[in-house]
């Protein structure tokens, strides 16, 4: 009776650890569900084209949408550079930080 408690003791952990897992990748939210809504991706506008049109296409739209990144990646970096040095509290930082940004 005791082997068998004991058996069941150290096999608890390996039959209830895939459920765990499985439940986690459940419950996380999906971060990229309203984006399609908002802004149509590349290629749900490109349908129709085909060939060099469609090659020519997708550069220029992945091209537009990495510049409207980088922008407010430069503007992150200047709002950053400007307070560098500035020994700050964190809370009062982030609130210069959100100010500069939202220029």
């Amino acid at each position: 009776m005791h082997k068998l408690f004991a058996a069941l003791l150290l096999a608890m952990p390996l039959i209830t650890t895939p459920a765990l897992a499985q439940d986690k990748k459940d419950t996380s939210p999906a971060p990229a569900a309203a984006a399609p809504a908002a802004t149509p991706s590349c290629k749900t506008q490109a349908e129709g084209k085909s060939g060099a049109e469609r090659r020519a296409f997708m550069k220029d739209c992945r091209a537009k949408k990495a510049s409207a990144r980088g922008g407010n990646q430069a503007k992150f970096g200047a709002c950053s550079a400007s307070l560098k040095g500035q020994k700050l509290p964190k809370a009062e930082r982030s609130a210069k930080m959100k100010e500069c940004m939202a220029k």
